[in-house]
């Protein structure tokens, strides 16, 4: 009998591999989304569109995965539909524009203030067309900007990309495109996004707004590791390797171009473009990191389609000798036979370049239909950092520190309990979870960088209501020993300036540099407490 089923199941793994190759078999697994109502908004095909009542309007399909957003293809009469907007910049603020019906085109203030599928034309205020972060990540923003064929006279554009207040592209100023150029410039920017992050793609008039038509269609992509699209027959490429592990080391599978498929010591083991199947040894897939920073990992983990018996499979990641899911050391997470919906993974970790993740699947007790769908998919994000959400009573906690400047150098200050502040060596000299307060000395937050990036640092900084007397302070921000902001001098906050200064600034970092901000008393410490949320963004 035992002799019997062997024959038996790896005959039948042939004819579902073969269909699964052949495309008999559709293997991956359909993912459902919902929006906050709990409304489907997409499956993997089609994508459904509500009203502001919830009602549906429309049931289309789905042209393009959750990582790429394109403004011809994405455009639409609904703003904020697929993450674009259609507005105008007057100057001082941006406001949207109209939908014209007939035109099929948005219009602003001024009647040739326009913006269509492929082109933008201002009038007067600058022509916007704004792409708004869905998620957290980096993004690659490419697509050729030009003028449109049928309008080559006039005296030409500027053109720009901002990212919410700060501009990207070009450096300063404007970019020109001549009267007549048609075959313009293809931009290439890559950036990190919070959420809710906007890419503005500004159009200025120059002179006039004679033949202004300006082809832009630009283009948004998230940029990640997927097992499945990066899928290759060379190790190592796109950071992905293909191995077994025999319990003492990793080994590299050997490529199999009949089968299009990683082939491991034993004849079961396999790693392909959607699955892995362990056989005695497991299977495993690796990515290496190719810079330090911290990760996203999602993906779906379960049992393929038509391989639906055997006694399932046992699933781990770990980073170099470290388990890190599931969080138990000793555990596995168990996927069993009949499990086609099987585990979401969604987990951060921080890694050095050279770092290795291993997604690794194990057999259990037999390799009857062990064939595992896995489909990783790993982004870098910025490590986030809050001065108020992080206040802590520890110095160096969240890498925050309290301190005083003298002058000459800065000093730890000491926790009051009583309080519940940070005191200096003056009386009033005080940092709290929403204030800080010089006195004599000035009064420091301190933050040292745990890596090297560049550091995105927001924030307002204002008079803390009810302190709206006196003659007001003076801040700054320093990177060691070298002024970030502002330029030169200290910025001054009056002393009822309750609304304060917006601070948006970047600046690149190495692993134990200093970002102070430094609160000073100006002339007199009187009615000096200061609101200062800090907001932190590190890239890698």
């Amino acid at each position: 009998m035992k002799k019997t089923e062997k024959v038996i199941v790896p005959f039948l793994i042939v004819i579902i591999l073969t269909m699964v190759q052949s495309g008999l078999v559709y293997a991956e697994n359909i993912d459902f989304t919902y929006d906050e109502s709990n409304r489907l908004t997409q499956t993997d095909k089609i994508q459904f569109i509500y009203d502001n009542n919830g009602n549906l309007v429309e049931k289309m399909k789905k042209y393009r995965d959750n990582e790429t957003y394109v403004a011809s293809s994405d455009f639409s009469s609904n703003q904020g539909r697929n993450y674009w907007y259609y507005q105008e910049w007057d100057g001082k603020e941006y406001k949207s524009l109209g939908w014209d019906d007939s035109l099929k085109q948005w219009k602003g203030s001024q009647y040739w203030l326009r913006v269509a599928r492929e082109f933008q034309h201002p009038d007067g205020n600058d022509s916007v067309r704004k792409w708004v972060a869905p998620k957290r990540g980096e993004i690659k923003i490419t697509g050729k900007v030009a003028k449109m064929e049928g309008q080559v006279f006039g005296d030409g554009v500027q053109v720009k990309v901002m990212k919410k207040e700060v501009q990207m592209w070009p450096s300063s100023g404007w970019h020109e495109i001549a009267f007549n150029d048609t075959q313009g410039i293809d931009v290439n920017i890559t950036t990190e996004v919070e959420k809710g992050d906007s890419i503005y793609f500004i159009v200025n008039q120059k002179q006039t707004i004679d033949y202004d038509g300006t082809y832009w269609d630009p283009k948004i992509t998230y940029i990640t590791s997927s097992a499945i699209k990066e899928f290759s027959p060379i190790q190592g490429d796109g950071n992905w390797y293909y191995q077994e592990w025999n319990g003492k080391e990793y080994k590299d599978l050997t490529w199999n171009a009949d089968l299009k498929q990683w082939q491991g010591s034993t004849f079961w083991l396999r790693i392909a473009r959607e699955f892995q199947h362990p056989d005695g040894n497991d299977s495993v897939r690796k990515w290496v990191a190719p810079k330090n920073g911290k990760i996203y990992i999602t993906g779906k983990v379960a049992k393929l389609e038509g391989q639906i018996y055997g006694d399932g499979v046992r699933v781990k990641i770990k980073k170099n000798r470290t388990q890190i899911w599931p969080l138990s050391e000793s555990e596995w997470e168990n996927i069993s036979y009949n499990d086609t919906k099987g585990v979401n993974i969604s987990l951060m970790t921080e890694v050095e370049k050279g770092d290795s993740i291993y997604f690794i699947v194990n057999q259990n007790q037999t390799i009857d239909y062990d064939t595992t769908y896995w489909n990783p998919t790993i982004m870098y994000i910025p490590s986030v950092y809050n001065g108020s959400k992080e206040f802590s009573t520890i110095q160096g906690k969240d890498n925050w520190y309290y301190q005083e400047w003298d002058g000459k150098e800065y000093k730890n200050l000491t926790w009051n309990d009583e309080l519940k502040q940070w005191q200096g060596s003056s009386y009033w000299l005080r940092i709290a979870q929403d204030f800080m307060h010089p006195d004599g000395n000035d009064v420091v937050r301190t933050w040292i960088s745990p890596r090297k990036g560049n550091l995105q640092i927001t924030g307002n900084v204002a008079k803390l209501k009810g302190q709206v007397l006196g003659d007001g302070v003076r801040v700054k921000i320093m990177k060691n020993k070298n002024q970030i902001w502002p330029g030169t001098g200290m910025h001054t906050i009056s002393s009822d300036d309750i609304k304060g200064s917006v601070i948006n600034t970047l600046v690149e970092v190495e692993k134990g540099d200093s970002i102070y901000f430094i609160v000073n008393q100006y002339q007199t410490m009187n009615y000096d407490g200061t609101s200062w949320n800090i907001a932190l963004s590190l890239f890698p």
